[in-house]
């Protein structure tokens, strides 16, 4: 059995535990893979939305350049430097200042004495800047080219599946278009061609988009080497952190290990994605424009963040007008390219527009709100608008917490499962290989207990017939007690043979009873009487007692196989005769009691333990090897005379008695 155990604990219990615990890391790293997945696919929507508002920029940017030509065009160079801040505020309502400077650096315009407060601002955190007196800490945003494509429809259904704008080389460039008109319907054309809540691009802003290093995921900078590091260029943090959402939620068992997964993936150092993104230049103007034709420059003044186009034109050498754009004007073309993301984000997430101090700016989900500082995934908006960042917020931070704990329960549920049938089937296993063993061995008992049970009477017989037939002149006394020695033998083995037989035919389901009314106290008379010869051997003393069987009493009678009743109680008192021990008392009890009837077969032995009273009823069971102890016997009396009280609705009981021994009890039922 120990041999068995330990084959199957290493041949199916081991390999079963090794299986449920790569099933369980596995469902841990397709956890991963889920979260993963869901971050590029709203990492994607937030690049996209960022991309969206760039692509905007560009478009203002060369809607600048154009009206800037026409406006030179419709007034000369030198008069529209000398009052460009009234005019392009009068043909441009997204422009808040305008200034005018030659290219060594002196003010044109506005003048110094305005007395508008905007302007006053705008020269008071400007005007050294622009003049090359002071230097300053920039961002500057990548360079367009003067060719835009407008697209009519709304962005997000023009959008290719990779989710860059499709066909662009069918969209006709507007602007140009627009200049070459009249001078009398240019201004018009002008205005109403402002980018307002259409997104276009020129193709090489669009490649520089589509660069790597916009989003989280596919662009955090690399750390500061100490070159870097020596000279001051250390990367700054973002106003956002990253992967914070669910972590701050509290699932910190199903999501910090994909924050650190994720992490690890995108860089050798975990804080990398607390880093921006953006680059600052600094220095004096002149070394930022350098030979450029135009740009954009923002920068964080007293007023707060400041955006600047610049612009040099062929028709107006050595002079380079600037427009500081109205934020308030932004915000809210800003705030309509977000609505155009609410059915793409919807119902799972929510994107938002956050400037650079964490407040939100425009939202697809408009009652939702949340610690904005801590999004699922974020996207810098880039260098025209910096510290401004497009962030996506899980509506159910703990909807795939939940369902990977769910999944985490249902794989346990079922490894639980696994073992339990694999446990429940080993242990079934391994008990009827042990009564399957134990039974072998009762059968091997069995099978010396009746070759021993057979030559022992087999062996008397022959002797006393031998002493009978060599000793003509034996006394009579001598004859009789040989003679009676070789009738109790043959008995013996006649009996032992129809046990024998008996159970054969039991255990084949061949026995028939022939049922018939019996008188049991008859029957019990007649079979003490049988037993006559016990009293030979040790002197026993047969007590019948109880309240049936008495004289005066009723009989009793039942329906049943009066030769097979009388072969139970027969074995019932052999055994009692076996296991008495050194005590000469054998007692026999009838009573009738509640529609049945107890003849119980008291003895004075040592008894059967408790736990052992059902046991002594199985086939080939012995409580003592009878080779080893000298008591006789197959180990199938009492098998037999419980089978044959159960074929009559009856049974046969083990109790202990009181004062020591045991006590066998036949129940049958009353006719």
């Amino acid at each position: 059995m120990k041999k068995l155990a330990a084959v199957f604990v290493i041949a199916v219990l081991g390999p079963a535990l090794v299986l449920a615990w790569l099933a369980t890391r596995s469902l841990r790293d397709q956890e991963l893979v889920v979260h993963s997945q869901r971050a590029l696919l709203h990492q994607g929507a937030t690049d996209a939305l960022a991309r969206d508002m760039n692509l905007f920029f560009d478009e203002v940017r060369v809607f600048y350049g154009s009206l800037l030509e026409q406006l030179i065009g419709e007034t000369g160079p030198e008069a529209l430097a000398a009052d460009f801040d009234a005019i392009i505020r009068s043909r441009w309502s997204q422009a808040a200042v305008g200034a005018a400077l030659t290219e060594d650096g002196m003010w044109i315009s506005p003048s110094p004495t305005s007395e508008d407060p905007s302007t006053r601002r705008f020269l008071l955190d400007t005007q050294a800047f622009l003049t090359n007196q002071a230097p300053s800490e920039v961002y500057r945003a990548p360079a367009t080219t003067g060719t835009v494509v407008t697209v009519e429809s709304n962005p997000l259904e023009s959008r290719s599946e990779e989710g860059s704008f499709a066909d662009l080389g069918k969209m006709a460039p507007a602007v140009p278009a627009a200049a070459a008109a009249p001078e009398s319907e240019a201004a018009p054309a002008l205005a109403q061609s402002a980018p307002r809540r259409k997104v276009a691009a020129g193709e090489q802003a669009l490649r520089e988009r589509e660069k790597p290093g916009v989003g989280a995921l596919s662009g955090i900078p690399a750390p500061p080497s100490e070159k870097d590091a020596f000279n001051g260029a250390m990367p700054r943090n973002r106003n956002v952190q990253p992967f914070s959402q669910i972590d701050a939620s509290g699932d910190k068992e199903g999501f910090a290990g994909f924050a650190q997964a994720a992490s690890e993936a995108l860089a050798d150092n975990p804080n990398r994605l607390a880093w921006s993104n953006l680059e600052v230049s600094s220095g004096q103007l002149r070394e930022l424009m350098g030979d450029d034709v135009e740009g954009a420059i923002s920068r964080f003044v007293s007023g707060g963040l400041q955006v600047l186009l610049w612009r040099r034109d062929p028709a107006a050498p050595g002079k380079v007008f600037w427009v500081q754009l109205d934020l308030a004007e932004l915000r809210d073309d800003l705030a309509a390219i977000v609505a155009t993301r609410e059915a793409v984000a919807a119902p799972e997430a929510c994107l938002a527009l956050l400037d650079a101090s964490g407040e939100v700016v425009a939202r697809t989900t408009k009652d939702f709100t949340t610690d904005w500082r801590k999004p699922f995934v974020a996207t810098e908006v880039g260098e025209i608008l910096p510290h401004w960042e497009v962030a996506a917020y899980l509506l159910d931070p703990q909807e795939v917490a939940r369902s990977a704990r769910g999944a985490r329960l249902v794989l346990w549920m079922l490894v639980l499962l696994l073992l339990l049938a694999i446990g429940t089937g080993g242990y079934l296993i391994m008990r009827e290989t042990g009564r399957e063993m134990r039974l072998a061995r009762q059968k091997t008992d069995f099978v010396s207990n009746v070759s021993h049970e057979l030559k022992t009477p087999l062996t008397s017989i022959r002797m006393f017939s031998d002493l009978l037939g060599k000793q003509r002149e034996l006394d009579e006394e001598k004859r009789l007690e040989y003679s009676g020695i070789i009738s109790r033998e043959s008995a013996r083995l006649g009996r032992l043979i129809n046990q024998l037989l008996d159970f054969s035919r039991m255990d084949r389901g061949e026995k028939r009873y022939r049922m018939e009314p019996v008188d049991l106290g008859e029957m019990v008379a007649e079979t003490v009487a049988a037993c006559s010869h016990l009293n030979n051997g040790k002197g026993v003393i047969l007590l019948p007692g109880g309240n049936a069987g008495e004289p005066g009493a009723p009989p009793v009678v039942v329906t049943g196989d009066r030769d097979a009743l009388s072969q139970v109680l027969l074995n019932l008192l052999s055994n009692a005769e076996k296991y008495g021990g050194d005590s000469p008392e054998i007692s026999l009890e009838m009573r009738c009691l509640d529609g049945r009837v107890e003849i119980a077969v008291l003895d004075r032995g040592p008894g059967v333990p408790r736990r052992l009273t059902e046991k002594v009823f199985e086939k080939f069971y012995r409580a003592d090897d009878s080779l080893a102890s000298g008591i006789e016997g197959t180990g199938l009396g009492l098998t037999l005379a419980r089978q044959i009280a159960r074929a009559h609705d009856g049974d046969v009981l083990c109790e202990p008695r009181e004062g020591g021994g045991s006590r066998f009890v036949l129940v049958l039922p009353l006719a």
